[in-house]
């Protein structure tokens, strides 16, 4: 899921609150959610590549 949706859900939109819970200033966070993080499990992921489409 999009980092903004998890920072939602669990955290009521409060980026603050989850720049603390991460150990990280909340501009940290600002550029995460900017660079499109997603969470997966109990890991955040930055994208690196874009997957090519099937055949």
């Amino acid at each position: 899921m999009p980092l903004s949706e998890y920072i939602a859900a669990r955290y009521g939109g409060n980026q603050a609150g989850f720049a603390r819970a991460m150990g990280v200033n909340r501009q940290q966070v600002t550029k995460w959610l900017n660079d499109g993080w997603i969470v997966s499990g109990n890991w955040i992921y930055s994208p690196r590549r874009e997957l090519p489409k099937s055949c």
